[in-house]
């Protein structure tokens, strides 16, 4: 076997090169070579590296002694062994002064082969003490920047063999100090000279032991430290110690244990940070038990975070400005809030913040108080808002009575002007609609009547379903040729207590708003059903409550309503119409009627996608046609199958997850559209239905998400969750309640039916 070799020969003779390179091949190199006789091309040659270079002494316009030189001044690891024909002791010795390897006369070239080897091992094992001596370097370099003191110790005497510089620095000793020293002669009351070998002796059993103590330094003072000592055995027996200084973590636990029984019972939320203020500001290192009560977080959650773990999008961020002013200045700081709890929810707050100062002034922590006003500011809300509602009340009631006098002298004038004489087809075409006006404007009063509570409420037992097919051609002329609406009532009577007249308002209320939302035509869907609301299906609405209830439900395919006025569209006068197209009254009376009648009402709506409002009612049992209150899931077949349940609502979803649980189905929840994907992607082998909301955020609403997983398995069941009707929704997309769709709010009962139907059935979902 051929060994490479890339040789710079410096000759003058073509049969000394000859020579040379035969030698060479007969000693088992592959060559590759290059001749050179100047110093210009030498150097050019040098440049590309060679193996090795072989060099005659002496030339006409070149040397040995000056090419040996050469490659002295440049620094590389390359072997030279000069070459001639007669070579003297002295000009052996100046060429190995010049950095040669070996030298060689031209007519003993026979052990030109074990000088090439030898030079290259030599090569090489200079290039490994060049590396392993860059490796130590570094290795010392590592160990002197640790924050940690490293010592070497000899486990016989306990003397330090060798220590890093932080060790020196920490100690105030130098190197030569410690070598000199002893472990027992730096250690405050731990280890002595006669515990010594009983200590190595437990080393050597467990390998290593972690234990605190105190150091001395050379000034005399002592500190606390922990020391972690490893048992180690190369040539020789060692002990490694790594020293820590923990005064910064002693004075801390000495600060938190006196404040932490100070205020460990304190029925106050009691936070502790540092006094660190440059960003990212004071972190949390005490907090008591009220604390976390008060915010769902533990003490191991927080530790060492900032409070601004408790800030959110309402915190009001001038309020903040004005506390960290106040810290800053060293002052105590008392104010109102909005924090946040770990699950997310609100709560209103009261601080008052104190710093904590040493025995020297120095400011060393913050100290807040902290108490949960959130159920005074709702008292003080409600106060409020039934002073101002009370206050509108009175004036619209009165505004109603007064105006109705005035109606009455119109509509009484109008008749009488109509059958004073003859009038003309103008004139009585006036006079009828003065008449018109009146009715139009006594409409308005009613609502002002039924908002302020004036209007007699004269309640009965009454069908909602008869009452709505009754106004079905009345509601026609109001929505207009371009609406379609539809009627659903139920198959069986929905019987209710409340006042007719005021049902329909309410219906009349909610077909002009729709009818108001599609001003290009659009659809209408009128329907009362019952339902039987469950513990799941309180957990769906804040309003909610167990019981047996009759459901009107009036969907539009219109604008829809935008988030940030969702929450006002009840409140009295407010609208989002032209001046002089609404009276803000409307939703407002219905509000009003719901809530006289016991009920509760919800909405549901997406800018572009329409909106839904719900009306419950109190269902009574009358001729046999309200159903008590099944168990939940006593008679419902369950099943073992793998469901991918997409729900942003965190409450409801784990309430589905439970229900389902229940019955032996396998639960994998996702919060969104994309989180669904990984889901599925990490199972999809096992997952046979997908339940999903229809509205989701990220971007990918509940068909989207179906749609991805169809493409990648056409035979997955899915079933939708909305609080829009099907009939809305599925205007380009085909829903069927109880079998691909439920209308929020749904029983466990009828969602287990569902999911056992959908499985079963062959055909897709």
């Amino acid at each position: 076997m051929t060994v490479p070799l890339n040789v710079l020969l410096v000759e003058d003779s073509l049969e000394d090169e000859s020579l040379i390179l035969a030698e060479l091949r007969r000693a088992g190199f592959g060559l590759r070579s290059k001749r050179v006789e100047t110093e210009p091309d030498f150097l050019r040659e040098l440049e590309k590296l060679p193996d090795i270079i072989l060099s005659d002494y002496s030339m006409p316009r070149f040397s040995g002694l000056r090419a040996a030189e050469l490659v002295q001044q440049s620094g590389l690891n390359i072997p030279f062994i000069l070459i001639s024909g007669t070579v003297g002791e002295e000009v052996a010795v100046e060429a190995m002064k010049h950095g040669a390897s070996d030298y060689l006369l031209k007519d003993r070239l026979t052990r030109l082969g074990v000088a090439v080897i030898q030079a290259l091992e030599k090569k090489r094992s200079l290039e490994k003490s060049k590396q392993a001596e860059a490796s130590l370097n570094l290795f010392r370099t590592l160990l002197d920047r640790s924050n940690d003191g490293i010592e070497v110790i000899d486990p016989a005497t306990g003397r330090f063999l060798d220590v890093n510089e932080t060790t020196c620095l920490r100690s105030g000793y130098t190197r030569e100090e410690l070598l000199s020293m002893t472990v027992p002669e730096v250690d405050v009351g731990g280890v002595t000279l006669a515990s010594w070998g009983k200590n190595v002796e437990l080393l050597r059993e467990t390998g290593s032991k972690t234990i605190e103590g105190r150091h001395r330094r050379k000034n005399g003072s002592t500190f606390p430290v922990e020391v972690n000592v490893r048992h180690v055995r190369l040539d020789r027996e060692y002990l490694i110690a790594s020293v820590r200084d923990i005064t910064d973590r002693k004075r801390a636990e000495e600060s938190l244990w006196l404040l932490k029984s100070a205020v460990e019972q304190s029925k106050e939320s009691v936070m502790i940070t540092d006094a660190e203020l440059d960003s990212p500001g004071p972190r949390i290192i005490f907090v008591n038990p009220a604390f976390t009560q008060m915010t769902g977080y533990t003490a191991a959650e927080v530790m060492g975070k900032t409070p601004r773990i408790l800030q959110g999008p309402r915190t009001d961020k001038n309020l903040m400005g004005r506390l960290r002013k106040s810290l800053e200045l060293g002052e105590p700081f008392a104010g109102e809030g909005v924090n946040y709890r770990k699950d997310g929810k609100e709560f209103d707050v009261e601080w008052q913040i104190a710093p904590l100062r040493n025995a020297g002034g120095t400011i060393t922590h913050f100290v807040a108080s902290q108490h949960d006003v959130t159920a005074r500011k709702k008292l003080e809300a409600q106060f409020r808002q039934s002073q101002k509602m009370e206050g509108i009340g009175q004036l619209a009631g009165g505004v109603a009575h007064d105006f109705n006098n005035i109606l009455a002298v119109i509509q009484m004038q109008a008749e009488l002007l109509k059958v004073s004489g003859p009038l003309s087809a103008e004139q009585s075409g006036y006079a009828d609609e003065i008449g018109a006006t009146v009715q139009r404007a006594s409409a308005l009063t009613r609502q002002l009547l039924l908002f302020s509570s004036r209007e007699v409420f004269q309640p009965r037992d009454l069908d909602l379903g008869t009452s709505i097919v009754s106004m079905a051609k009345m509601l026609g002329r109001i929505l207009g040729e371009n609406i379609q609406m539809q009627l659903k009532p139920a198959t069986h009577p929905m019987f209710i207590h409340a006042d007719p007249g005021m049902m329909d308002q309410i219906l009349l209320n909610l077909t002009v708003n729709a009818r108001d939302a599609m001003p290009d035509g659009g659809n209408l869907v009128i329907e009362t059903t019952g339902v039987e609301f469950d513990e799941l299906a309180v957990f769906q609405s804040p309003q909610a409550r167990p019981g047996s209830f009759v459901c009107l439900t009036v969907s539009d395919s219109g604008s829809g309503i935008r988030p940030e006025i969702l929450p006002k569209i009840f409140e009295p006068f407010f609208t989002t119409k032209d001046v002089g197209k609404g009276t803000g009254l409307g939703l407002a009376t219905v509000f009003g009627i719901v809530q006289q009648h016991q009920g509760w009402i919800t909405v549901y709506s997406e800018v572009g996608h329409g909106t839904t409002f719900r009306i419950y009612l109190p269902r009574l049992a009358k001729n046999g046609s309200a159903k008590s209150l099944e168990p939940v899931l006593t008679a419902v077949r369950g099943g073992h199958e793998t469901i991918l349940l997409a729900e942003d609502d965190r409450a409801l979803r784990v309430s589905v997850r439970k229900a389902l649980s229940q019955l032996g189905y396998r639960i994998l929840e996702a919060p969104t559209g994309l989180k669904a994907l990984e889901v599925w992607n990490g199972n999809r082998a096992e997952i046979g239905l997908l339940l999903t909301d229809l509205v989701m955020p990220d971007g990918m609403s509940g068909k989207d998400l179906a749609h991805r997983i169809r493409q990648e398995n056409s035979r997955l069941k899915v079933i939708y969750m909305s609080g829009y009707s099907a009939e809305i929704v599925g205007k380009d997309f085909p829903f069927q309640e109880g079998v691909n769709f439920l209308t929020k709010p749904f029983e466990a009962r009828r969602l287990a039916d569902t999911v056992r139907k959908c499985l079963d059935q062959e055909q897709l979902c």
